[in-house]
This record gives C-alpha cells, sequence and structure tokens, in this order.
C-alpha cells in the first residue's frame, strides 16, 4: 500500500470536504482535522486555501481520458461490444474519481480547466460518425447521441450515490442497466434491412 504524503492528505482530505460541502463553505480547520494535523501545517504547504484548489485543478483530466484510449487503441468497430466497453470504462472512472466528479458537478465549472475535446465528447462524435460512415448504424446527430449516452453514465452514479442502494438505486445493477442502456442505443441505431 502506497504511503501519501502529507501534502497528498491534504489534497485528499480537502477534495472530500468541497464535494460535500462546496469550495467556498470548507475552511481550513476542517481540512486539518480530517488530515489530523495542525492549521499550520495546512498553511505550511499551501498557504491559501486557493492553492490548494489550483492543486486540485492539475489532478483534473478528465473520467473520458481512458474512453478517448480506447476508441483509439482497442475499438472494434461493433456498436454493441464498444458501448459496453465504453460506459464501463466511464463508469469506472466515475467512482474511481467520486469526489473529484461530485465536486466539479458541485461547484462553478469555470474554476477548472478540463481539457476542450473531453468536454466536447469530440472522440465519441467522431467514433459515432465513423461508425455511420461504416454503414453500421443509422445515421443521427452525433453530438445529440454522445450527450445522451455519457448522460446515461452519469445518471448511474448520481443515482448510486445518492441513494446508496436504498430506494430507486436497489431496482437494477450497474451491468442490468449498462446492458439496457446499450441495448436501447443498438435497437435505434442499428441499421435495418430497409436502411441498407
Amino acid at each position: 500500500m502506497v504511503r501519501l504524503s502529507t501534502k497528498e492528505k491534504i489534497v485528499n482530505a480537502s477534495l472530500e470536504l468541497f464535494s460535500e460541502k462546496g469550495y467556498k463553505a470548507t475552511t481550513i480547520k476542517e481540512i486539518a482535522e480530517k488530515v489530523k494535523v495542525k492549521e499550520l501545517t495546512v498553511y505550511r504547504h499551501f498557504g491559501k486555501k486557493i492553492n490548494i484548489l489550483e492543486q486540485i485543478n492539475t489532478m483534473i483530466s478528465s473520467p473520458l481520458a481512458p474512453i478517448a484510449d480506447y476508441l483509439k487503441n482497442e475499438v472494434v468497430y461493433d456498436l454493441e461490444q464498444d458501448l459496453f466497453n465504453i460506459i464501463t470504462l466511464f463508469e469506472r472512472e466515475i467512482y474511481q474519481n467520486k469526489y473529484l466528479v461530485k465536486f466539479i458537478l458541485r461547484e462553478d465549472m469555470t474554476k477548472f480547466v478540463i481539457p476542450e475535446q473531453y468536454m466536447k465528447g469530440e472522440f465519441l462524435v467522431n467514433y459515432f460518425n465513423t461508425m455511420i460512415e461504416k454503414e453500421k448504424m443509422r445515421p443521427f446527430d452525433t453530438k445529440s447521441l454522445t450527450l445522451l449516452f455519457i448522460s446515461n453514465g452519469l445518471i448511474l452514479f448520481l443515482i448510486k450515490d445518492q441513494f446508496q442502494n436504498e430506494g430507486i438505486s436497489s431496482l437494477i445493477t450497474s451491468e442490468k442497466y449498462k446492458k439496457t442502456v446499450v441495448g436501447l442505443f443498438i435497437a435505434g441505431l442499428k441499421l435495418n434491412e430497409k436502411d441498407s
């Protein structure tokens, strides 16, 4: 197990608190208490709270980066297999970066520097365009498809996180949800014989 430095512990604790309470509502004192250090230690490492936020900003690559890598290096151009792999990667990345995602969703997005190709989902738009060109799916507005597909992954995370396997989130497993989303996309996008 990797042992974290005090600075890393401060960043992690800050991120968790920011995701729960928001940046403005979180105090240096609360951060210090969570890390079990004195406030002076936090100030010594970062000076001001804004410097912690700047450190967090350097951590942001995007949960979409592994999807872009998949589409660049492992794509098979089978709509069902690719979409299932994409939504699975997205789910994994969202959960691994849960506090970061919650914090970003909670705060003003202008505080963060997220690479534009991830914010626009261009890699997934390009995938859908390629699938249309290869005549492996029906033509649709690929930007809308990208937004719909990524939104479904985010919705799964938000429901599971908010309800913690109670109520609505206990109705279905993540695997079943992902298969249903992919199945719906396949049913709507698959070329029919009359489309060929």
